[in-house]
């Protein structure tokens, strides 16, 4: 379930200031800021441009030196802790050989047992533990339940140990750039999570990379990853295990399948399942949980049949339009990550599934608007009008603005906006953050003990002759996700649109409980904010 919240809600993705004195702000990267309502007085006296105009003055100062100090916080120490944190690790592991005696890593929070599964998509034949109903007075029924014995009908394995262990087969973390074809959904009901996921990977990779607080494969089976909790409102860090459940033959994993040798999206999923304590949480729920879990930034709802009723198609495409596409005229990528939700099961959709929502253009003419998608399973997208199985189209029609992508890939794929309308009731966005405190370092995990230094070579340039520093620095992204949309183009008097973020009276009964079989009852559903 989902609740209504301002507008002006805050992002909690977007780097906080260290400290704020009567509305000037100290930011994490060093420099001064005016931070608070655009209409309100600073210190109760001052006007907000003054303030500003002063600000920028101590920036020029300030800029210089602290250039320097965050790329040696984002890329020289990073790169020197890890390149002796892998230079040990080779040592006691490859030529000691300290692994074989000594234990791994075993999370206590998330055993490898049918609890940690879920009880509601365990087969036949399991015992199902002992349970408290409890009926509170808000009409929502909670379920309680105990597993002592810890049963275990699903068989784990580290993920480590999935591949075999030949030359230039190792498993990685991270193998070469991260992308959405790293995302293959298995049995488990999650394209909610993995469309989430997959419309991070295709335009945000930074910010998958950054969630992993571990930046490479561990031999201790130990993983840190950083997810912001909707129901605390605050980031919380899952300390995980690599045993991944497998399939009945015990040769594949259950859910989400790895790509290659890379293990970043098994173990996020896990990450994920662990915050809401089982894997059966994941089966059937809202995208916009899991880009809000991502980036700690509020979704923006658009309910596309009634928006187009109210405010017509051709502004529910600018809105897209707006908040998605890349042009020449634009100084930095859009900072949006946006999904839908189909409803359709013609020409090749899949209905109650969850895509990514990532691009929207026109063609030369201007008169065929597209958006394009993809869907999460890799191997089935729309057969429709200027799809895929059509591909004459994007031979001579081309598209009117460049650096857009039109080659047909697996799971993507293009169509027309009216046929998007018709068939997917909803459209999520959510705003990410982009500033020197949310950067990170690539390790280029294939490249060994010289990966580090490669990343720091490459981040370096990027840094300094690319702009990314001064960019990121001087010039973040803090906006909230409804900021982000009415700058795009969407008119806040419109109808047909709520914001939304989920909280723990919402989720906290039934649903992400362990033995989440029995489901939380609840008399009254979110209703539109406009």
């Amino acid at each position: 379930m989902t609740t209504k919240v301002h507008p002006a809600a805050v992002n909690d993705g977007a780097d906080r200031p260290v400290c704020v004195l009567g509305g000037c702000a100290c930011n994490s990267s060093g420099l001064c800021g005016v931070r608070g309502p655009t209409s309100s007085m600073v210190c109760g006296m001052f006007p907000r441009s003054l303030c500003h105009l002063v600000a920028c003055v101590i920036n020029l100062f300030l800029a210089p030196p602290f250039l320097v100090i965050n790329w040696v916080r984002v890329y020289l120490a990073p790169c020197v802790l890890a390149t002796i944190h892998l230079g040990l690790a080779r040592l006691c592991c490859n030529i000691l050989s300290f692994n074989r005696c000594c234990p791994k890593y075993r999370d206590p929070a998330f055993p490898a047992n049918d609890e940690s599964i879920g009880y509601n998509i365990i087969e036949d034949g399991a015992t199902l533990p002992c349970c408290d109903l409890v009926c509170c007075c808000c009409a929502r029924i909670a379920c309680f339940c105990r597993d002592p014995c810890g049963t275990q009908h699903v068989k784990w394995k580290r993920a480590s140990e999935l591949f075999p262990k030949t030359k230039g087969r190792r498993p990685k973390l991270f193998d070469g750039k991260i992308e959405a074809a790293d995302v293959k959904q298995g049995r488990l009901g999650d394209c909610w999570l993995l469309a989430a996921i997959a419309a991070c990977a295709e335009h945000h990779p930074d910010l998958i990379r950054r969630l992993f607080l571990t930046k490479f494969q561990e031999e201790c089976g130990c993983y840190r990853i950083r997810l912001y909790d909707t129901r605390r409102n605050r980031w919380t860090t899952q300390v995980i295990d690599d045993r991944i459940p497998l399939d009945d033959t015990g040769s594949r994993p259950r859910f989400t399948q790895p790509h290659d040798n890379e293990l970043w999206v098994l173990l996020l999923e896990k990450a994920f399942a662990r915050m809401w304590s089982s894997y059966g949480y994941l089966k059937g729920n809202d995208g916009s949980l899991a880009l809000q879990s991502f980036t700690g930034n509020h979704a923006v709802n658009i309910a596309t049949a009634d928006f187009v009723r109210r405010n017509g198609i051709d502004k529910f495409f600018a809105v897209l339009r707006g908040a998605l596409h890349l042009d020449v005229t634009r100084l930095k990528k859009p900072a949006i990550i946006a999904g839908a939700s189909c409803v359709s099961s013609q020409h090749g959709l899949v209905a109650n599934h969850a895509y990514s929502l990532l691009d929207a253009a026109t063609l030369e003419s201007g008169r065929v608007k597209l958006v394009q998608l993809r869907n999460p399973w890799g191997n089935t997208s729309w057969t429709g009008a200027y799809s895929n199985a059509e591909p004459s189209w994007m031979e001579h029609a081309g598209l009117s603005v460049l650096g857009c992508d039109i080659k047909p890939e697996p799971g993507k794929f293009w169509m027309k906006v009216d046929d998007f309308v018709h068939n997917f009731s909803r459209v999520y966005f959510v705003g990410t953050s982009i500033s020197i405190a949310t950067t990170t370092m690539n390790y280029h995990e294939s490249a060994g003990l010289c990966g580090p230094a490669l990343g720091c070579a490459k981040g370096s340039v990027a840094y300094w002759c690319g702009c990314r520093g001064l960019r990121t620095m001087c010039f973040p992204e803090r906006r909230t996700t409804l900021q982000m949309l009415i700058d795009a183009g969407l008119d806040p008097s419109s109808k047909g649109w709520y914001t939304q973020r989920y909280t723990d009276q919402n989720t906290g009964a039934g649903r992400h409980n362990k033995a989440s079989w029995a489901e939380s009852v609840v008399l009254e559903s979110p209703k539109s904010a406009k």
